[in-house]
């Protein structure tokens, strides 16, 4: 019946028909009044839209917001930790050993062998670092006479772990390329569960994110967004041991005190998990805590609030302008790339892009998974987040934004501070030159490659992500 709050002139069904009525009619709006306008250095750019004002935009701001948002990460995971728990142990768990087989749904995390060898006990001993008696940082069970957790402390570290999400979203929204959709992030899982697959795998020495809900997948078979995004090396690694370590502690706590039973589900299978007060709540984010959650990280480096719709948009038309070869030419193919559907405007998807021979990661083909990933590797180097891969095309390379000679010029300027200041050339004894070296590439800025420049052993390679 018709509600007497509108003076009976709509029932529920027919405000709710309304309501999309005015919404497609403002995203149709949206979408063709978008305007982009660069400055002629090509480092600045104008973005608006209907219902925005307009908004200058530095690509020095949004390489800020990326490495300090990647920064805070391995802060937020650092304050996860008990200060019981000695986090160098961290780094010596033998990480290099987990592989995933993209084509099946467990996770990497859950292969028996791992689990029974190092990664079971290394949960195992974070839970009971946390509840040490002696442990000062969050206090489960400094106060308990009668040696159980404190409810009351438990929240507030679940609340660290909140924060540390806080910036993930910040983190993948602003650092893989065209970001993906609230509906999408929202719906990451590193697990599968009865609703849906897993989206998070170890691909080509890369951390990646496949796939998810997407927007409107009732009217397109769930076929929307087939798409891979790669995470920053750093941040990949760390998600990966947040992930393994931190969040699989928590949930053997949360199980053991019969502790948010309602929201245990979403923290063993999505990437994005909250604690909730309401029993019939599983604690998957709202969209607005999404978008809160960007807003926090990215509007003291934009001075303005952005939407996730508004990043895909003018992430796009970072693509277009400085690497136009990644979008490809119309005239040449039919057929939508990488980018196109990363950023999913204008473009018919196509789930056989590339064919899906010698598939690795949940049904793409090899090919196809290096094109994604070299899509999100270019926008992290313009960032200057990742390497400049000399592999690229030329084009690629010699954009604005990557531009060698300058690269070249940074370099010899740090090489030069680095030799007279850190090396001590003449004072270290032959075998200490390579082991200094080493200590000195880790720390460099983002277009050194992390491999070994001493010449002394011909077994030196490439290292690998972990």
């Amino acid at each position: 019946m018709p509600s007497s709050e509108n003076n009976h002139r709509s029932t529920p069904y027919s405000q709710m028909k309304l309501i999309w009525l005015h919404a497609a009619r403002g995203v149709r709006a949206e979408r063709s009044l978008v305007k982009l306008s660069w400055t002629a250095n090509l480092r600045e750019f104008e973005y608006s839209r209907p219902g925005i004002d307009k908004i200058h935009i530095s690509l020095e701001a949004l390489q800020h917001l990326v490495r300090d948002a990647e920064n805070a990460l391995l802060r937020a995971l650092d304050r996860l930790l008990p200060s019981t728990f000695d986090s160098a142990a961290v780094d010596r768990l033998p990480w290099d050993t987990l592989h995933d087989d993209g084509t099946i749904p467990d996770s990497f995390i859950d292969a028996e062998d791992t689990w029974h060898q190092w990664l079971g006990p290394a949960v195992t001993a974070l839970k009971q670092a946390y509840l040490d008696s002696s442990e000062t940082r969050h206090h489960l069970t400094t106060d308990s006479e009668d040696g159980r957790p404190s409810h009351s402390a438990f929240s507030k570290l679940l609340a660290l772990d909140t924060e540390f999400q806080d910036v993930l979203v910040g983190v993948l929204v602003g650092s893989t390329g065209v970001s993906p959709r609230v509906a999408t992030l929202r719906d990451y899982r590193f697990r599968a569960d009865k609703k849906g697959a897993r989206n998070l795998f170890m691909i080509l020495d890369s951390v990646v994110l496949e796939g998810g809900k997407q927007k409107a997948e009732s009217r397109r078979d769930g076929q929307r967004e087939l798409v891979i995004r790669a995470l920053i090396p750093r941040t990949g690694i760390c998600v990966v041991r947040y992930l393994a370590l931190v969040r699989l502690a928590l949930i053997e706590i949360m199980v053991d005190n019969d502790w948010y039973s309602n929201v245990v589900g979403t923290y063993q299978t999505h990437l994005f998990a909250r604690p909730a007060n309401k029993k019939d709540d599983p604690g998957s984010w709202r969209p607005s805590q999404i978008t809160a959650a960007w807003h926090a990280i990215s509007v003291p480096y934009l001075k303005s609030k952005t939407t996730i719709v508004d990043v895909r948009q003018y992430g796009t038309g970072i693509y277009e302008k400085h690497f136009p070869i990644l979008l490809g030419s119309p005239t040449q193919s039919t057929d939508a790339n990488a980018v196109d559907r990363q950023g999913d405007h204008h473009k018919d998807t196509r789930v056989n892009h590339y064919g899906r021979s010698d598939a690795l990661c949940n049904g793409h083909s090899e090919p196809d998974t290096r094109d994604f990933i070299m899509a999100s590797r270019v926008w992290q180097s313009a960032m200057r987040a990742f390497p400049v891969d000399r592999s690229w095309p030329d084009c690629i390379i010699s954009s604005l934004l990557l531009n060698s000679g300058q690269h070249e010029m940074l370099a010899q300027q740090v090489a030069r501070f680095h030799i007279a200041q850190e090396l001590q050339l003449g004072r270290l004894q032959p075998q200490d030159v390579r082991t200094k070296v080493m200590s000195i590439c880790q720390k460099l800025p983002f277009l050194f490659q992390q491999v070994c420049l001493c010449p002394i052993s011909d077994d030196c390679t490439t290292r690998s992500l972990f």
